[in-house]
């Protein structure tokens, strides 16, 4: 792949917005990643801020979920030892949460992660 403004010349990276292939002499590191020099710099900085706020949004869309479901399991088990009645309802639906609230966290950290190894 060749650079889209200097057809001869070999590209180095790909520009996060527009995905053309760009060149050493055209090439900006924009803090979300590569971007054409002054062209599309200020576009992937803010798709950068987007997707480190996305990240957080998960992050703590996830523990509130985790939250819930630890409250759910609580309140079948607290059910159970107070009046030795079992409702699997509420503690499925606990760990269900328990579980989907981990997932998401765990998406969120592995995110987080790469971005912070690739930084592009």
């Amino acid at each position: 792949m060749n650079c889209f403004y200097h057809p001869d010349t070999p590209a180095l990276g790909i520009c996060r917005w527009c995905q053309r292939g760009i060149c050493t002499a055209c090439i900006a590191e924009a803090g979300g990643g590569l971007a054409c020099l002054n062209r599309h710099e200020p576009q992937v900085q803010r798709m950068g801020k987007m997707m480190r706020e996305n990240t957080s949004a998960l992050a703590i869309m996830g523990s509130f979920i985790l939250l819930m479901g630890l409250v759910f399991s609580g309140a079948s088990l607290m059910e159970y030892v107070q009046n030795d009645y079992f409702e699997p309802m509420g503690l499925l639906i606990g760990v269900v949460f328990v579980l989907f609230g981990c997932v998401l966290i765990g998406k969120s950290l592995h995110a987080r992660s790469k971005r912070t190894t690739t930084n592009v």
